[in-house]
């Protein structure tokens, strides 16, 4: 895994490319558009998704532990072998 920034997480979305193996721990997506994005290894742990909108994007194997997701929009949002201990939702 490899660590990044939040900025370069949302630019690659808007590029339509799979975002693979980031690590961005703590980051803060308040209000961030990261519809459609395809995620894949990613760990987001103790990140900050409130008002973000997550619809249709596809996690898969990705760690969210403590992540906070209230008032985002997850409509159809898919996530898969993710793990999600201590978020709030």
């Amino acid at each position: 895994m490899a660590d990044i920034a939040r900025d370069a997480v949302v630019r690659m979305v808007e590029r339509g490319e799979i975002v693979r193996g980031v690590v961005v721990r703590n980051a803060d997506f308040a209000g961030a558009d990261l519809s459609g994005g395809i995620f894949d290894g990613c760990d987001f742990s103790g990140g900050r998704f409130g008002g973000g909108n997550l619809t249709e994007s596809v996690f898969t194997s990705c760690s969210f532990d403590g992540t906070n997701f209230e008032n985002a929009k997850l409509r159809h949002a898919t996530f898969y072998k993710a793990s999600f201990g201590g978020s709030v939702f």
